[in-house]
């Protein structure tokens, strides 16, 4: 019993730092990324005064704001799915199993 709560507080110690460690790399990464969505804004507004010189103001391009991360938050949660492997044999009717690879 004493292994087993040993392995138990071992194994919540392992999962806390793995999850910790997700969460530095996912802060590191939304960092990046906004650090890229800044830099792709200014570049836009430059583009965009340039077309509004020149009366193009059907050709002005979109800058990404707040709820538009939020939309691209929304979308990837929902196809945040996993692919698992499938036992998918069957019989060909002569009693063989056949495997079928997916």
């Amino acid at each position: 019993m004493q292994q087993y709560n040993h392995a138990r507080t071992y194994l919540e110690q392992t999962l806390e730092q793995e999850a910790e460690e997700k969460i530095a790399n996912n802060r590191r990464s939304i960092s990046e990324v906004e650090q890229k969505i800044e830099l792709y804004n200014q570049a836009v507004v430059g583009i965009n005064n340039y077309l509004q010189s020149m009366h193009l103001y059907n050709h002005l391009l979109p800058v990404i704001g707040d709820s538009d991360l939020m939309t691209a938050s929304l979308n990837s949660e929902a196809l945040n799915f996993n692919l698992e492997p499938i036992d998918a044999s069957y019989s060909n009717g002569r009693g063989d199993a056949v495997e079928v690879e997916v």
